[in-house]
């Protein structure tokens, strides 16, 4: 049976994620956090968000989102390093 990543609190808009990669993100479209998925921060920007991890990780290069205003939560640890 495959365990669950330990993923992040959530953290607010203003404070961005230090490493680039994809991360679970939600956006406020009508005042109830609505908007969301998987979108890449390149470390300036975020890309749109998609359905799926693999989706948002494979269009990292993809055009900027037209939402800024994302929070977020990532992994607890990188991939691949030991508990």
């Amino acid at each position: 049976m495959s365990k669950k990543p330990k993923l992040t609190p959530w953290f607010p808009h203003n404070i961005k994620p230090v490493r680039s990669g994809v991360y679970e993100v939600k956006f406020d479209l009508l005042g109830n956090d609505d908007g969301g998925g998987y979108a890449f921060w390149d470390g300036l920007r975020w890309t749109n968000a998609l359905a799926n991890v693999a989706r948002a990780h494979e269009n990292n290069d993809w055009f900027e989102g037209a939402v800024q205003q994302k929070k977020w939560r990532g992994l607890t640890k990188a991939t691949g390093e030991q508990a």
